[in-house]
């Protein structure tokens, strides 16, 4: 889990980074990829009991939709 939330800040740093909206666009989608990778690591340790509570388990998971809207967002407006 910790290596997909810092795949998620490193790729945005990393495509802030760049110069062309297409090398931009492309680390926010690896960026994304790993926020959905997140998604299903939150919901497989809850279903472990690892994260017991599911207001816990939804908290996380809404963040990381969150993050995904931005993403999307972001890349909507490189990509126009």
């Amino acid at each position: 889990m910790r290596r997909s939330a810092d795949s998620i800040v490193h790729n945005i740093a990393e495509g802030f980074g760049r110069y062309e909206s297409r090398d931009k666009t492309r680390f926010y989608k690896i960026s994304r990829g790993s926020a959905y990778e997140l998604i299903s690591q939150i919901l497989v340790s809850h279903a472990l009991d690892y994260i017991k509570e599911e207001e816990q388990r939804d908290t996380l998971v809404n963040s990381c939709k969150k993050i995904i809207e931005d993403l999307n967002a972001l890349i909507k407006t490189l990509e126009s």
